[in-house]
């Protein structure tokens, strides 16, 4: 049985989703994970965060 890494999962509200997306990707070094019109996340590793925008 390997060590299971806790991942955090947060949902912020944005008035804009595109602004949100180049904000969180300069501040995070890398891009969403995944983009749909009015959704995006961004799955991090180190912290370990799952973020919905």
């Amino acid at each position: 049985m390997g060590i299971e890494t806790i991942r955090v999962h947060v949902s912020l509200n944005v008035q804009s989703v595109d602004k949100s997306i180049g904000f969180y990707s300069s501040l995070f070094g890398q891009q969403a994970s995944k983009i749909r019109s009015g959704y995006a996340n961004f799955r991090l590793d180190s912290p370990p965060v799952h973020l919905a925008l």
